[in-house]
């Protein structure tokens, strides 16, 4: 039975997942016609206006791949019409042409203008993070954090082991906590062609008391090659600490596809495989496979939507620790005044474990629920920090209730 609910669950999240990336075709009619020639291309088209006919062929160089060609005509264009829009493609072609540098220009010009739509600002913005990667930069950020339930304990008052029903005692230590939580993140570019980047995500986690302490790395290389646009390869090692213990180390390999490098921002995916290691708990050590599809686009100048679709699959020597599962997540990005944004996020999760509990004697099945919202204003700094508030709140439900348990996280982020 439970099987059947997680089938049709995940097929209704393929569902939804695919129609966040549909994408609705524009208006005006034009088509381009390779000739035999390369070098020369063909417009049928009823627009009469030939700043508009050039650009419709920059947008044809564009898809095909043409880079440099694209570059030259939206540069003659910006000289003739320096409007945003010929701006966005020219600054879109120099990044996928790998000319960062003035791409960043580009985009930063573009991103001063008091009339750009928040909506476009907030792409602008992921491309120039994109840049950065690719260039390379070193970044600092931290975060206030408070925590209702640190040892995320359950909130069931009473649990049955072996068919006797028990008193739950709460962990004295387990009260809510407040502490600093320290961000670094790194990444280098390793050739000349840029096809190989070296990069390190870091969290630490410091609490007045120190067993709640946690520290995680994530360190690895990215593969991008230019014959390749479309796909991506990643090899790191993920590793974590909490309360000074070795929690779990994650070798894996990531292979990231975009279907559209041009739109690369509107939707990715990436199946990733590791190999799970938990120091003295050999039952959890398993190899793990998931898929995440992440996909965003505008839906007016003041409202942005996102949607994430993710499926895992854990196989575990010992089979009361092997599980399966998947989550659907939703967000949304509003401009609610110059450039405030608010953005609250939502999530959904599903994980079946394939075996009996060897503790509670039956088949564990949790549903996870995440739900928070984050606001911000980018044009206010704090010694080149942007503050950002975060409220968050989690919950998971388990049909054994030991592992029943949720939590509120408030963050106030200040990051670069």
């Amino acid at each position: 039975m439970f099987l059947r609910r997680l089938n049709i669950w995940l097929f209704l999240s393929v569902c939804c997942g695919l129609a966040l990336v549909v994408s609705v075709a524009g208006s005006g009619r034009s088509y381009a016609v390779p000739t035999p020639d390369d070098n020369e291309v063909v417009i049928t088209t009823s627009i009469s206006d030939p700043l508009e006919i050039l650009f419709r062929i920059g947008l044809h160089e564009t898809q095909q791949g043409n880079y440099p060609s694209a570059v030259k005509i939206f540069s003659s264009l910006a000289k003739q019409s320096p409007s945003p829009r010929i701006q966005l493609e020219l600054a879109r072609a120099l990044f996928l042409d790998r000319r960062y540098q003035e791409a960043a220009e580009v985009f930063n010009d573009i991103l001063a203008r008091p009339d750009i739509p928040w909506t476009v600002q907030e792409n602008i913005r992921a491309y120039l993070e994109a840049i950065d990667a690719a260039l390379g930069y070193l970044r600092f950020g931290f975060s206030l954090i408070s925590d209702s339930n640190p040892r995320n304990f359950t909130d069931s008052q009473q649990i049955v082991i072996a068919g006797q029903p028990l008193r739950v005692v709460q962990p004295k230590d387990n009260k809510e906590i407040r502490g600093v939580r320290y961000n670094f993140n790194a990444a280098r570019v390793l050739t000349k062609s840029g096809w190989l980047t070296g990069y390190l995500n870091a969290h630490y986690s410091d609490f007045p008391s120190s067993q709640f302490d946690r520290w995680t790395a994530d360190l690895g290389l990215f593969i991008s090659m230019r014959a390749l646009p479309k796909f991506k390869l990643r090899a790191g090692l993920e590793e974590s600490y909490y309360g000074g213990d070795h929690l779990y180390e994650f070798p894996y390999l990531g292979f990231i596809y975009n279907p559209d490098p041009v739109l690369q921002f509107r939707s990715n995916t990436e199946l990733k495989v590791g190999q799970l290691r938990v120091p003295d708990a050999g039952q959890y050590d398993a190899t793990n496979l998931s898929l995440t599809t992440v996909a965003n686009r505008p839906l007016t100048e003041k409202i942005r939507v996102s949607g994430t679709l993710y499926l895992e699959k854990s196989i575990a020597d010992e089979k009361a620790y092997a599980y399966y599962g998947g989550e659907l997540g939703l967000g949304l990005g509003f401009a609610l005044f110059q450039d405030w944004g608010l953005k609250p996020y939502a999530s959904v999760g599903r994980r079946i474990y394939e075996a009996d509990d060897p503790f509670f004697g039956d088949t564990r099945h949790d549903t996870r629920i995440t739900a928070g919202l984050k606001l911000n204003k980018e044009s206010f700094r704090v010694f080149g920090y942007v503050p950002e508030l975060e409220l968050r709140y989690d919950e998971t439900r388990s049909n054994l209730d030991f592992y029943s348990f949720d939590k509120v996280v408030f963050l106030l982020n200040f990051n670069e």
